[in-house]
């Protein structure tokens, strides 16, 4: 088992970091950097720079019984602690929970790490051990390769990860479908990710077979919802399936949720123009933002974070700027807000949905804003956003146009 810093309400865009839990306590406590260091017999020091943790705020070990969690004890802080938005003095942390300290967002995640690893790592795209192992595996390979996983995985930011770790001269370009030939000259040198080729129709599909086959161009990542999609390319499909990396889904992925949401926050600041760098999120919002299950994927994500940066007025992000399917009930007083239990628990879903869920929505102004941020999400794809929402594309068509939105200005160049 290892503990990952997924989240920092005063510092969103700082990585994640992955903390190994072996044998002994782990004591975190207030420093100058995020580190972690020897403290004595059988215990380790986890510094965190927040003026909200104690210099000895809590400490974690793993069940001595051999039980899936850890035990995590206060220490007498000043602010206490908090385990998915209950405050606590002593109690046991299972896989997938929140465990808040300060400013700062854990999840406690059962997996083994792969070889020895020092006391505290960075990563800025993903802290799954398998995944990141993957990434590592093809990143400097300029051979074609895919993707694997449901829509809303995020492969992409896994896609940007692979361009960035390589350090190609050129740009990362991602394709949605149109005119193949000028988005390979656009990416050369760089990375053309094509996010989903199923969404693609059959003659855009033959262009992707015929660059995927080519030895000259840019690097190309295929996304497929899965192997058998990849089929679609005939035989350089079948040699993609050997050398696809497997993004599993969000909901398994709690620990990677921070990550996502940095990203997810950084596009939806530079939409607006400003400093992205500025920007803070309050311990509440952060509660319904890492809490929810997020069954739309990435793309619900980002959505949420497009609409809640619209409404932000400062650079504080707040609960009630997030959108309607997101917020819980309001509560009592600001203390009770402060412990409020995940929206995962209350918010409703956006998949599984009545059909007309977007034209229900709490006001024409948000039920506009909700297709457009989506839209964004999808780069005007109709067809992909059809697809998440579960509905036809004739039927998406209908409600963008009844919004008076041009889909076409969404689609990405």
């Amino acid at each position: 088992m290892f503990l990952v810093l997924a989240f920092r309400t005063d510092h969103p865009l700082d990585p994640a970091y992955r903390i190994p839990l072996g044998d002994g306590t782990l004591v975190v406590g207030r420093g100058p950097e995020v580190l972690v260091f020897p403290a004595g017999p059988g215990r380790r020091q986890l510094s965190l720079p927040d003026l909200g943790v104690s210099r000895n705020h809590a400490d974690l070990h793993l069940d001595p019984n051999g039980q899936r969690m850890a035990w995590v004890t206060d220490l007498g802080s000043t602010n206490g602690l908090f385990v998915d938005g209950q405050p606590t003095v002593h109690t046991e942390l299972r896989p997938g929970q929140l465990l808040e300290i300060g400013s700062c967002f854990f999840v406690l995640v059962e997996g083994q790490l792969m070889g020895a690893e020092p006391g505290c790592v960075a990563f800025s795209s993903t802290t799954d051990p398998v995944l990141e192992h993957s990434i590592a595996r093809y990143a400097n390979d300029p051979e074609p390769i895919a993707l694997v996983g449901e829509v809303g995985a995020g492969a992409q930011p896994i896609a940007e990860d692979l361009h960035t770790r390589r350090r190609a001269s050129g740009p990362f370009v991602v394709y949605d479908g149109g005119d193949l030939p000028a988005m390979l000259r656009a990416a050369v040198g760089g990375t053309l990710f094509v996010r989903d080729i199923e969404a693609l129709p059959m003659s855009e599909v033959r262009d992707v077979h015929a660059a995927v086959k080519s030895p000259a161009g840019p690097r190309i990542i295929v996304g497929a919802a899965s192997r058998r999609a990849l089929g679609v390319l005939g035989a350089a499909g079948t040699g993609l399936a050997q050398r696809a990396i497997y993004v599993p889904p969000l909901e398994k992925r709690r620990h990677d949720i921070g990550r996502l949401l940095s990203r997810a926050l950084v596009a939806a600041v530079r939409h607006t123009g400003r400093d992205a760098s500025t920007m803070r999120v309050t311990r509440t919002a952060a509660r319904q933002l890492l809490g929810h299950d997020w069954p739309g994927g990435y793309a619900e994500l980002a959505a949420a974070c497009d609409l809640a940066v619209a409404a932000m007025t400062g650079d504080m992000l707040e609960a009630d700027h997030l959108p309607t399917w997101l917020r819980k009930a309001p509560v009592a007083s600001p203390e009770a807000a402060e412990q409020a239990a995940p929206a995962s628990q209350t918010a409703p879903l956006m998949v599984d949905v009545p059909a007309d869920f977007l034209l229900r929505l709490a006001s024409p102004t948000e039920r506009a804003s909700t297709l457009r941020a989506l839209l964004a999400v999808f780069g005007g794809n109709v067809s992909a956003l059809a697809r998440w929402v579960g509905r036809s594309r004739r039927q998406m068509h209908r409600w963008i146009t009844a919004e008076a939105i041009d889909a076409d200005s969404y689609r990405r160049a």
